[in-house]
């Protein structure tokens, strides 16, 4: 050991002592506390165990993440069994290793039987069980943290792999531990130190064991902080989103050992890449070339070059729920012993529990999310909010609507508008799987998936209104913009013991947490949800700069577009007709909102089929499929607030009669709305054009095929000439940028 780095530490320790004393003398009130009342041999032992641990809530009480309620809920239940844990635990006799795995080993089996489901965690971790040796000897034992242990390794000792050890790991820090311990208590300066500040209630620590896990503590925290405030001063602060693991299946490793991991183990270590680019072109030579890699390259890049010492880490689970907030303390680190996520850096855990977000959290394994001040703002607040007011959310219930579409469209349902649905069906009885209907609460969140011939997940919902005796009733909250099929859904081996899967008789069916994490991840991958971040503001001055066009033309365009509801942009090739399309819905919406436009290309095998429905053909037989434009009217439906942009690049290379088919003359201005529903020929629902929506298309004069328009398209449509804008203000403008 490193004797003069250590008195270096103990100085700093000294100088601010008197600050750190009051934050951190609930330590030695723990273990008196736990002294004055532990008693193996108690005739009421879970009462006992909750005093003697009554004063922990700063060691073994953590929002939800609380290894006290857990031995205390074990206590109350097994009894003689967890006295029995506790009695190995503390037999001296026996080797400190072989006890403190059999407790861990004990705790797995005592918690199978407490929580049969399997659904909690028993937070019975290396650090925990070492807090109760140190409480029971507190002259001989301390608490181990792998996070402070390694620092003190690294400070005095040297590298070592501590958390690949188990339980030798806590024997290996209790033996340098010792070695501090031995130069505290002859600091007689320390000791008068501690002897001035302990209070009667507080356990007097004459070996200075406690003393020595403070010092572990403060260099730490402390000390890491001091240098990350100085860093802040020269570099801003970051704020990260973070997935530990899918379904954060890595998140007691984190709390354990005060970490946070990264995958991607087939690219060793993340230093040796001098740019993002090299990381890209490392992940196409493992994983292959057919992806651009662009996500995940920038997760490995910043996890290892840009996150710093002092930023803010946000741990996530699924879509909805933040289980953490933490300070990161340690450089980028890779251990290559690790079997998984050998990817490391150190974090101090400060806020731990599961709290519920309404918006969804980005999907991204990692996402710097500092430029978003009043998101981070938000996050900040809901992990200061106390746990119950929350809890509700936490314990949501998960279910599978199925609908008919002969009864009930699930595509026709409006976002925001709520169905009521009776627990009996028209001959007076009970609905199958009754019970879902009874278990169902306010809140839950619903898949909406419509049955045969459509087969697709087409929604999402929320129950809006518990069941009466009568009815349940749902709220819509998304309607999918790229439906998920019911084939996909059955392809995946996770789903096969979904209750939906195992027998598809019915309405309203079970899904677990993790049925619906995966279905939702499903959904996530083609139906992104809008960004946190404001939308970029996008004006008529904006347009004009941008595009080559006098105000004058302008005004003309936006206004036949407005009244007409349908406009063709047509030019000689290379005047910017794509582009100025896209500007222009930019500036009607007045932001760049691309989630409201949708872009197309007609061309000669272009058919109704693909626009509006058609059977396609899946596996070995033809399922009925919703068109682009059909999905593209339905979100601007559910969206009836906000203007919505179907551009058609080359519209008079299809065949249009063919394409749009009877929805011809609903694109028509004064056919627009609900009053004006038509009967579509396959399925025979009623269907209308929402009057939100807007049609842009493009045509090259130069190309022949314009003579193909026919009189009943040209009449619905506004035409608009785009020329060269030569001499325009923005013309000149960038000539002479």
């Amino acid at each position: 050991m490193d004797n003069l780095k250590l008195e270096e530490l103990i100085r700093e320790y000294k100088k601010d002592f008197n600050d750190i004393i009051l934050k951190e003398i609930y330590k030695w009130k723990a273990v008196k506390c736990f002294q004055d009342n532990w008693n193996i041999d108690s005739e009421d032992f879970p009462t006992m165990l909750k005093l003697s641990l009554s004063k922990t809530d700063n060691l073994l009480l953590s929002r939800n993440n609380f290894p006290r309620r857990m031995i205390n809920s074990y206590a109350d239940s097994f009894p003689e069994e967890v006295r029995v844990l506790f009695k190995n635990l503390y037999d001296e006799s026996q080797d400190l290793v072989m006890r403190i795995e059999s407790f861990r080993k004990g705790i797995e089996s005592v918690h199978a039987k407490w929580d049969s489901e399997g659904n909690k965690n028993h937070y019975q971790t290396y650090n925990v069980i070492s807090t109760y040796l140190w409480l029971r000897f507190p002259d001989k034992y301390y608490i181990y943290k792998p996070s402070i242990a390694q620092e003190m390794f690294e400070r005095l000792v040297g590298k070592i792999k501590l958390r690949s050890l188990g339980a030798e790991a806590v024997v290996k820090t209790y033996k340098l531990y010792d070695e501090i311990s031995d130069v505290l208590v002859k600091d007689a300066e320390l000791r008068e130190m501690f002897e001035k500040s302990m209070t009667a209630d507080c356990y007097q620590d004459l070996d200075m064991k406690t003393a020595t896990v403070d010092l572990a503590y403060y260099v730490n925290n402390y000390m890491n902080r001091m240098s990350s405030d100085a860093q802040e001063n020269q570099e801003e602060v970051k704020t990260w989103m973070y997935a530990p693991g899918e379904g954060a299946r890595k998140w007691d490793e984190c709390l354990e050992n005060s970490e946070m991991y990264l995958g991607w183990d087939d690219m060793n270590d993340l230093s040796q890449y001098s740019s993002r680019e090299d990381m890209v072109n490392r992940m196409k030579e493992i994983y292959g070339a057919n992806k651009s890699y662009m996500n995940d390259s920038l997760a490995t890049w910043e996890f290892a070059q840009v996150m710093n010492v002092g930023d803010i880490v946000f741990a996530k689970k699924g879509l909805h729920n933040i289980i953490g907030r933490g300070v990161v303390n340690g450089s980028y680190d890779y251990d290559d012993e690790r079997e998984e996520y050998k990817h490391i850096r150190s974090v101090k855990w400060e806020k731990v529990g599961d709290w519920y977000i309404d918006e969804q959290i980005v999907m991204k394994t990692l996402t710097d999310i500092t430029k978003y001040k009043d998101y981070v703002k938000r996050l900040n607040e809901l992990v200061e909010t106390p746990m119950d007011e929350t809890e509700e959310h936490s314990q949501r219930n998960y279910w599978w609507l199925n609908a008919n579409p002969k009864v009930w469209s699930m595509s026709e349902w409006v976002v925001g508008e709520i169905q009521d649905y009776t627990l009996f069906n028209d001959n007076g009885n009970k609905r199958r799987i009754y019970q879902n209907f009874i278990d169902a609460k306010e809140g839950d969140i619903v898949v909406c998936y419509e049955s045969n011939p459509t087969k697709q997940i087409l929604g999402l919902a929320e129950v809006a209104k518990a069941n009466d005796g009568e009815k349940i009733m749902f709220r819509k909250t998304e309607t999918l913009s790229s439906p998920i099929d019911f084939s996909t859904i059955k392809e995946i081996a996770e789903l096969r013991n979904m209750e939906f899967l195992v027998n598809p008789n019915g309405s309203f069916f079970k899904l677990t947490c993790a049925e619906y994490e995966i279905i939702i991840d499903l959904i996530r991958e083609s139906n992104k949800l809008p960004d946190v971040v404001p939308l970029e503001k996008y004006s008529k001055s904006d347009f004009l700069n941008e595009v080559f066009m006098d105000e004058k033309d302008y005004d003309r365009l936006s206004h036949q577009l407005k009244v007409k509801k349908n406009v063709i942009l047509q030019g000689a090739p290379g005047v910017g007709k794509t582009f100025s399309a896209k500007r222009l819905a930019y500036s009607v919406m007045g932001v760049k909102d691309d989630s409201r436009i949708c872009f197309i290309q007609f061309h000669q095998n272009y058919s109704y089929e693909d626009f509006i429905m058609g059977y396609r053909p899946v596996e070995d037989k033809f399922i009925l499929r919703k068109g682009i434009f059909y999905d593209f009217c339905t979100l601007a439906k559910n969206n009836r607030d906000k203007d919505y942009f179907f551009i058609i690049d080359e519209i008079n290379r299809g065949n249009l009669s063919k394409i749009f088919g009877e929805l011809l003359m609903l694109i028509e201005k004064d056919y627009r709305g609900e009053k004006n529903k038509m009967t579509l020929a396959y399925t025979g629902e009623k269907f209308y054009v929402p009057e939100n929506l807007y049609i842009i298309g493009m045509m090259n004069t130069a190309d022949r095929s314009l003579a193909m328009i026919d009189y009943a398209l040209r009449r619905r449509f506004s035409f608009f000439n785009i020329k060269p804008g030569f001499e325009t203000e923005g013309f000149k403008k960038n000539v002479h940028r």
